[in-house]
Formats: structure tokens, sequence, C-alpha cells
């Protein structure tokens, strides 16, 4: 049963063929691209399909001349190289270390410093990284108690990864952090909305 659920899911969200990975409408809104834990400590990092996916959004945010954050777990190699090769020379990109796999607060720490937390600028965060299931959740979560409104997060899935599961368990993680209540987390697969 689980099959034909996420069959018919994954089919309806091809099926609406949304461009790109960005929803969001507001004027002053400040772009920014956070990778979580892409060391090759962590086996879901190492996927070869998730490197290829985090560095087209690292390439992307480089064009649209966006930040990017990229947050580390504390004692792991560092980023992979294949990723912070294409942020050498950019001075828009900054590295946090995180003690546990709630990132928000380093991230947050980032975000006053470069004063987008101020009035009028609109914080867009585009969230990608591993593991969906454990760090990517935990820092969306965290992110989505300590903002204020108004504020958008996208997850971007395909740039996304998580140990030892298979598709349908990756997309109902990417799933569990959808909040109907909550219309500026935004969740993407396959550049589609879920």
């Amino acid at each position: 049963m689980l099959n034909s659920i996420f069959g018919g899911l994954s089919r309806a969200i091809e099926l609406q063929n949304i461009k790109g990975h960005t929803n969001h409408d507001y004027e002053n809104d400040r772009d920014i691209l956070v990778v979580v834990d892409m060391q090759p400590d962590f086996t879901a990092s190492q996927n070869r399909r998730t490197i290829a996916a985090v560095k087209e959004e690292v390439r992307g945010a480089r064009t649209r001349n966006e930040e990017i954050i990229i947050v580390e777990y504390v004692n792991c190699e560092p980023t992979d190289s294949r990723i912070t090769d294409l942020t050498k020379d950019y001075e828009k990109v900054k590295t946090v270390v995180k003690i546990d796999n709630d990132g928000s607060e380093e991230i947050l720490k980032i975000l006053k410093e470069s004063a987008i937390d101020q009035e009028g600028i609109v914080p867009h965060l585009r969230i990608c990284g591993v593991n969906t299931n454990a760090c990517v959740r935990e820092t969306v979560k965290g992110l989505k108690r300590k903002l204020n409104p108004p504020f958008q997060i996208d997850v971007i899935g395909d740039a996304c990864n998580e140990r030892y599961s298979s598709a349908q368990e990756h997309l109902m993680s990417l799933l569990e952090l959808k909040d109907p209540q909550q219309t500026h987390l935004h969740v993407f697969h396959r550049g589609s909305e879920l």
C-alpha cells in the first residue's frame, strides 16, 4: 500500500511540472543557501546524486550572487571538497560549526552578523544536505521556532539525502517537514512543491 501511495504521489508531483525551486513573493527578500553536513563522515553525503544536486545549488547561488552558509558537525571532516571548491574566492560564503543536530542557532548568528534580520529584510533560506531525517529536519524545526515572520524556508529535497533509506523513506522524511499551518515553509522534490 505504501508503494502505491508514494508512487501516486511521485507521479502527481511529476505531472505538476513546476519549474524552479523558489516560490517566494516578498519584495525585500534575501536569498541564502544553507548546506547542512555535506561532510565525508556522513554516508549520505557521499551519494553521487546528492553531491551533484548540492553542487548545482551552490553554482546557482553563486550565479545569483546569494549568500551561502555551510553548516558542519563538530569533530567531523570538513565539507566535501567537491562542494567547497565551488566556493573558493567567493566572498558571500560562511562556514559554521554546530555541536548537535540542530544548526539553527549558528545560522541565526550569521543572519544577525549579516544584518539579514533587519526590519524590512525577509530571509529566504534554501536548505540542502544530510541527513534529511536528522540534521536537516532538526535545523529546519529550529529555524521555524526561532525566526520571526515573515520568512521563508525552502527544503530542496533533491539536494538532500539520508543514510540507509529508500527513496520512499526519504520522501516520507521530506513530507514530515511540511506543516500545512505554515505557509512560509516549502518542501520541493523533483522540481515540484510537496
